[in-house]
């Protein structure tokens, strides 16, 4: 795999984001490599907890957004968020087994939107978290349709139309992230709560893991995903892309 890796070790697996000098940010090609993965490993019954991390200062910055200014045709657009972008999160929020999002710097778009799929959320106090995605023309469906039911309408609002970033320790107050800790300790204490976890029955962890999965909204998410492939052939968003790009 070019984009990240990806070990299994006594039922638990892990995902590593290795595009650092991007910011885990993702094209194309990495969205097909995660989707990949997920959908190899959906029917491994060795693996008992997923967790899923990134390598350098980032967990994800999101899209790349280089990549989505080199997609000039509707077809291409949908391609990307539809069968990239949504289809991946989708997996994540219906993966067979619990997913840990180990959060070790930055989660910005799309990296934030992922976030809010993972059935637990352990995060580093580095951690920041944001949805700029207004500010380009576009929007984060998930955070339009999934973090107004972790966190209220309100403060889920406050995020997606200020876009300003909010720290960890925000994060945790508001029920986004479950567990802070400090950058050095963030794998030790995913593994630690992993194993908990991993030994328990796997048949009530997947039957618990399935009842938490309904309470998400996939239907309004597709329906989001649907409008930001519209928005990203937007005129606005073509110039504001142009722009972010100069600069």
């Amino acid at each position: 795999m070019k984009y990240m890796s990806y070990e299994l070790k006594d039922g638990i697996g892990i995902i590593t984001f290795t595009r650092e000098d991007k910011l885990n940010s993702f094209n194309r090609e990495m969205w097909q490599e995660l989707y990949n993965i997920l959908d190899q490993e959906k029917g491994n019954d060795n693996l008992r907890v997923l967790i899923i991390t990134g390598k350098g200062r980032a967990f994800s910055a999101g899209n790349d957004i280089y990549e989505m200014d080199k997609l000039t045709r509707t077809e291409n657009l949908y391609e990307f968020f539809s069968n990239g972008f949504a289809r991946v999160l989708r997996a994540i929020s219906e993966f067979p087994v619990p997913t840990i999002g180990a959060i070790n710097g930055l989660a910005y778009g799309g990296g934030f939107e992922m976030t809010l799929m993972f059935d637990l959320v352990v995060s580093s106090k580095a951690a920041k978290f944001a949805f700029p995605e207004l500010k380009i023309g576009l929007i984060p469906p998930a955070g339009l349709t999934i973090n107004p039911s972790l966190i209220g309408l309100k403060k889920a609002a406050k995020l997606t139309l200020l876009g300003e970033p909010i720290t960890a320790e925000e994060a945790f107050k508001m029920g986004i992230v479950d567990f802070i800790v400090k950058p050095e300790e963030l794998m030790d204490r995913v593994h630690e709560i992993a194993e908990k976890i991993a030994n328990s029955d796997p048949l009530a962890v997947k039957v618990a893991k399935k009842w938490i999965a309904r309470q998400r909204n996939m239907v309004f998410f597709g329906e989001a995903s649907g409008e930001l492939v519209f928005l990203a052939n937007s005129q606005f968003a073509r110039e504001s892309l142009a722009k972010f790009l100069k600069k």
